[in-house]
């Protein structure tokens, strides 16, 4: 499974969410500080799970793509989810996806999912989508885009169930995009577990904020 990340982060921003078929994770935001969490997740990628992610073979991520990844902001939202072991204390990756606001667009970001293989087809990149949507639409987004390469029919799959439009790249053939209502997608949350979120969402953020104020 991997190293597992630190068993002291302090839970207060945190929200316990659940997939379909009863997979129970811990979902915060990302944060600049994440770096050996992106790691030890990409290490538990498949060759196939990098190809669908990154749209070409990648062995390893470079200097810039962790910086890239790793980038949050105003214009960014990220949202990491964990596990916990059997006996609820090392926490271990499970997925992650962020949104980027799209300049040219008002109220259009675009998403990018990732699921660590062994927690692929237990609906947790449905629950983070759902997870996504209702943290962005809280902060005027009303459309997600995404661009999925053709033969990811899991990713595919995900965003169908969301009522999606899908259409083929104009430029590039293996290529789909796709574009969802955020107050659909966020609807598939259980009310308390959209409470939950967005509680423990705010609270970082504003703990974020408090850290970066000049003393």
């Amino acid at each position: 499974m991997g190293s597992p990340s630190n068993p002291n982060h302090d839970e207060s921003g945190f929200a316990r969410l659940e997939t379909a078929d009863g997979l129970e994770v811990l979902v915060r935001l990302g944060t600049v500080d994440d770096e050996k969490l992106l790691v030890e997740g990409f290490e538990q990628l498949s060759d196939l799970s990098r190809y669908n992610r990154f749209f070409a073979a990648t062995p390893h991520l470079s200097r810039s793509t962790v910086d890239h990844l790793l980038d949050v902001g105003a214009d960014h939202v990220v949202l990491v989810a964990l596990t916990r072991d059997d006996r609820g204390g090392s926490r271990f990756p499970a997925g992650g996806i962020r949104a980027v606001w799209l300049d040219d667009e008002p109220g259009t970001a675009e998403l990018a999912v990732t699921v660590i293989d062994a927690y692929q087809g237990r609906g947790l990149g449905t629950l983070l989508t759902a997870a996504l949507a209702a943290v962005v639409a809280e902060q005027g987004i009303t459309t997600l885009s995404a661009e999925v390469l053709a033969v990811n029919e899991p990713m595919l799959g995900v965003l169908r169930s969301f009522g999606a439009v899908l259409q083929r790249h104009p430029d590039n053939a293996n290529v789909i995009t796709a574009r969802l209502d955020t107050g659909v997608a966020s609807a598939r949350l259980p009310h308390q577990e959209r409470t939950d979120l967005l509680t423990a969402t705010t609270r970082a953020e504003r703990t974020r904020s408090t850290a970066t104020e000049p003393s």
